[in-house]
């Protein structure tokens, strides 16, 4: 009879049972699905961003990039080019002939500089032509000119903003010195009309002498007297006071013989023409050579 087996012993170590090795229907389902899987989530991607739907059934084989091919590409080069040909005559024209008319015109839709620049046309263009990695390099390029044209906008702004300032400094600093400025002009105004007034005198003319009328006489006085007296303030030079009151001095003298009146006004020139002093020449006054 055998002995039985001791319960409290150890016990023998059991072998792991692996899992059934995949089989090959088994992964080629599984890479299958995976595929049907990545190609539904670009047509979502595609459907999302508006891209072309027909282009979904061109994609590369594999799942590797997800990039057009050169089918799809020559593809949207014919549709674009029929699209932008003469539609007048119904016929489409390829991108040689269309660019050609564009630079003819010099007006280029897809030009980012042209001022007839259509960026529906330009994002058609560069999906239809572009790669996965050339989009992105011209993703990249077109942010780093956005920045670049944020950064000119705003040192643009922030010099127009320091020019502000600076010009409404400059308008203080004239609201601060107009009432000089207007006293100044007032000042000039009230010169200028003594000028005038100088030059109408001065240009008075003596006229013929008439010795029969004693009216004229005085009248040629009178002038005489308040032209020097103007010649005087406007401090002209002694030879010209002196010229003056020669062309006058005889009907002074002859209407002051005998007449208190006319011989205080002789006397009132014969003081204006000593208050001057002598010309550089030493020339006497004619109030002392009189006397």
């Amino acid at each position: 009879m055998n002995p039985s087996p001791n319960p409290s012993g150890p016990s023998a170590p059991s072998t792991p049972v692996s899992a059934p090795a995949p089989t090959r229907r088994g992964s080629a389902l599984s890479a299958g699905g995976s595929v049907e899987q990545r190609r539904a989530r670009r047509e979502q991607l595609r459907e999302f961003y508006g891209l072309k739907g027909d282009a979904t059934t061109l994609v590369k084989e594999g799942g590797e990039r997800g990039e057009l091919g050169e089918d799809v590409r020559a593809d949207g080069r014919e549709r674009r080019g029929a699209r932008d040909g003469n539609k007048g005559n119904g016929k489409g024209k390829g991108k040689g002939e269309g660019d050609a008319e564009w630079k003819e015109d010099g007006v280029d839709p897809l030009d980012i500089d042209s001022r007839a620049f259509d960026a529906t046309k330009y994002y058609e263009d560069l999906i239809a032509r572009s790669s996965l990695s050339d989009l992105m390099q011209r993703a990249s390029a077109l942010s780093s000119d956005v920045g670049n044209l944020q950064s000119s906008r705003h040192s643009l702004v922030y010099n127009h903003h320091h020019q502000l300032f600076s010009a409404g400094d400059t308008i203080s600093i004239l609201n601060s010195r107009t009432p000089q400025l207007l006293s100044i002009v007032s000042k000039l105004q009230d010169s200028f009309s003594s000028i005038s007034q100088l030059v109408d005198a001065v240009a008075l003319s003596d006229g013929p002498r008439d010795d029969t009328d004693t009216g004229k006489l005085e009248a040629r006085v009178r002038d005489g007297l308040e032209r020097l007296r103007l010649m005087v303030i406007a401090e002209e030079s002694p030879v010209k006071i002196k010229t003056c009151f020669e062309g006058f001095r005889a009907d002074a003298e002859a209407l002051a013989e005998g007449n208190s009146e006319w011989d205080g006004v002789l006397q009132e020139c014969r003081d204006l023409v000593e208050a001057v002093p002598p010309g550089p020449s030493g020339e006497l006054h004619l109030g002392v050579a009189a006397a």
